[in-house]
């Protein structure tokens, strides 16, 4: 028997038919974004990622956080290796950020 790994989509925007699809994928946890956690003003600078990461590390100790352009090819035992002596691997494409935004 193979162990499912599970996966935790926080819901930033899911439509009610997104949410239900979700619930029905083995292994899938649906989370709400605790958006309370997030300054409006930062909202475009993508700063809601970081309340994400936080909010899962504080939950369930180690993740892997795959930004939207990103997908998993293959085995993944490095990056598990990874998750276990440092707690925490990301993907992230490009992207507005702080460093990269020309301010208003």
């Amino acid at each position: 028997t193979q162990s499912v790994r599970r996966v935790v989509v926080y819901d930033i925007g899911l439509s009610a038919p997104q949410r239900e699809q979700l619930t029905t994928w083995r292994g899938v946890e649906v989370v709400p974004m605790p958006w309370y956690k997030v300054s409006v003003q930062s909202l475009k600078l993508y700063a809601w990622k970081i309340v994400v990461w936080v909010d899962a590390v504080e939950r369930y100790g180690s993740i892997l956080f795959i930004d939207a352009c990103s997908e998993l090819r293959g085995q993944v035992t490095e990056i598990e290796e990874a998750l276990v002596s440092r707690g925490v691997f990301m993907t992230v494409g490009a992207e507005a950020t702080p460093a990269n935004i020309a301010r208003d």
